[in-house]
């Protein structure tokens, strides 16, 4: 620990993960010899998820009782189960408590379990909604989902004067209309309108096509195309949507900024006479994604990397700034999710309305879609996007392609679940295709970059945001007393040019800034924390591009540290720049 300082010096241990209407608006390799195959080096599989409470208990009751229908969460009330008549809700219960405390672990708070009645058995509800299927060719009518919340169908329709329309239809099809609730919701339109020129490229930012705006979703890997390039909605295509055109996409103000093309889209599918596909409407036109691939051109995006804008809007119907601190202030993916219940928070960034956050209001919906022209009128596009996500919270045009992700607060990483493609024509609602829906379209997909796990808990990489970097991290615990956390850096042979790695204590209200630096023949250097200046507090990674003393310092990447544990070393090995 230095000596010249009032206390400890700042550890700032951040999250290097790499585990996981159309809002469009090196050095050379050694040669090889003739008869030698290069061999692919593909990136690490995405990171398995590590199972929630929630996803547990889900799992756990659908195995043990066939009158389970699923359930849904509302974060002030508790979880609620619904179930069919019959079951023996007493052990279903026990059997709840007992799967969420061993999957949370003792620190995990139980949550308060409710039990709702579904109108029928599990199997005559899906029964009934195959039935229900050809609802969505009613005009006005938005979606059909099978509803765990209520234990019943739900039917979307954009006014009162629909319900006459959808009676009839259900009393055609031998349905108990008691087991269908029919709600009024505004159509779904695509959404075509964080819009600087970013290097390298991350989710959240603004691409280009040729009369379009939208948001790059995600910098991933394709095994399907054996290539790394980005996912965002396939309606900010150019020509018709599902045709493979190799559109370009741009990012920047400029006419030849490319970053990426068309790759790998889908033509929509119906159900017709030499079209067998039993889950699309009558003479309706499918897709269980509007996501779109396009391969990078070169070297300019990171894989697993959200663009952080400065501020996040929870508020329902809100929109938020576009502002970024910086460009290398990013969001980590750590693994992606599916399956996600009813009342899950999740967030989007997109390059219109920015970073908001909303709960899950229906899962697997199937949605009828319209477009909105300039002037506000409607047009029918005769489109489904089948087993959809809705959530409750704004999207503009323009946000098209955005990533959905559910967020870690104070790790600044994340969860992807799905690309953000449309929005209900009073904003209010967003809709995405989740990850199951993308993957069965377009094939898989590796969604984080290499490196550490979230909290710097065991040895591994880090990478900055200079596609140019990586150090390998060793993590040493108890090392150190129980409160002091110490941070090394040390300059591989190889490396000269200046290197820092600042730390910046939290929110104790002294704000101290503290800069370990490698240079020439310095090549290690080190400094800490104590526990208490750590809670909002960061780690910054600088370095100087060249051997120049006169060239500026470069800001590469910053990430939090709240989560450092106490007693930690942690030895950064600048090895590649």
């Amino acid at each position: 620990m230095s000596t010249n300082t009032p206390h400890l010096r700042a550890l700032a241990c951040g999250i290097a993960v790499a585990l996981i209407t159309c809002l469009a608006s090196s050095a050379g390799a050694d040669e090889k010899k003739k008869d030698e195959q290069p061999t692919e080096q593909p990136p690490p599989e995405t990171a398995k998820p590590s199972e929630s409470p929630i996803s547990a208990t889900d799992t756990a009751l659908r195995s043990y009782f066939k009158e389970y229908v699923g359930l849904s969460s509302n974060p002030d009330k508790g979880v609620y189960l619904t179930f069919a008549k019959g079951a023996d809700l007493e052990a279903a219960a026990n059997l709840a408590r007992e799967v969420w405390t061993k999957t949370s672990g003792q620190e995990g708070k139980l949550p308060n379990f409710e039990f709702v009645q579904a109108v029928a058995t599990p199997e005559a509800l899906k029964e009934a909604r195959l039935k229900m299927r050809d609802v969505l060719t009613i005009k006005d009518v938005v979606f059909l989902d099978l509803d765990e919340s209520c234990g019943c169908i739900v039917v979307g329709a954009v006014s009162k004067e629909v319900n006459s329309r959808i009676a009839s239809f259900i009393k055609e099809r031998g349905i108990n209309s008691r087991w269908v609730k029919i709600i009024e919701t505004p159509k779904y339109r695509f959404t075509a309108d964080l819009t600087s020129k970013f290097r390298p490229t991350m989710g959240g930012q603004q691409i280009r096509t040729i009369g379009n705006s939208c948001t790059l979703g995600l910098p991933v890997y394709s095994w399907q195309m054996h290539a790394d390039g980005i996912l965002t909605a396939s309606h900010c295509t150019q020509g018709p949507q599902g045709q493979l055109w190799a559109t370009a996409f741009l990012q920047g103000p400029g006419s030849q900024d490319f970053i990426a093309d068309e790759s790998l889209d889908l033509p929509l599918f119906m159900n017709g006479t030499n079209n067998n596909h039993p889950d699309c409407p009558d003479q309706r036109l499918c897709r269980y994604s509007d996501v779109v691939f396009a391969n990078y051109w070169g070297n300019v995006g990171i894989r697993g990397r959200i663009s952080r804008p400065t501020a996040l809007c929870a508020t329902p119907g809100a929109t938020c700034p576009l502002a970024i601190d910086r460009p290398t202030d990013d969001i980590r993916i750590a693994q992606a999710t599916s399956g996600l219940f009813t009342g899950t928070l999740v967030d989007k960034v997109g390059m219109r309305s920015g970073w908001t956050r909303g709960p899950v209001a229906n899962t697997c919906t199937d949605v009828n879609v319209v477009e909105v022209d300039s002037a506000g009128i409607e047009h029918e596009t005769d489109m489904t996007m089948l087993c959809q996500t809705l959530v409750a919270t704004v999207a503009l045009p323009g946000d098209s392609g955005a990533p959905v992700f559910e967020y870690y607060t104070g790790y600044d990483a994340g969860n992807f679940a799905g690309i953000l493609w449309g929005a209900s024509t009073n904003s209010q609602m967003a809709v995405y295709s989740p990850i199951d829906g993308i993957e069965r379209d377009l094939g898989t997909f590796t969604y984080n970059q290499a490196g550490l796990n979230a909290a710097f808990y065991s040895d591994g990489e880090f990478y900055t945001s200079n596609l140019d970097d990586r150090l390998t991290v060793k993590v040493e615990h108890g090392v150190m007393a129980p409160d002091v956390v110490e941070v090394v850096l040390i300059a591989a042979p190889g490396i000269s040019a200046r290197k820092d790695i600042v730390l910046e204590e939290g929110w104790n209200g002294s704000n101290g800034r503290w800069t370990i630096t490698t240079s020439g023949t310095v090549t290690t250097a080190r400094n800490g924390l104590y526990t208490y200046q750590l809670p909002g507090g960061y780690m910054e990674f600088r370095k100087r591009i060249g051997n120049n003393n006169s060239n500026p310092m470069q800001d590469v990447s910053r990430v939090p540290i709240d989560h450092i544990a106490g007693g930690t070393r942690l030895t950064f090995t600048w090895t590649d720049d």
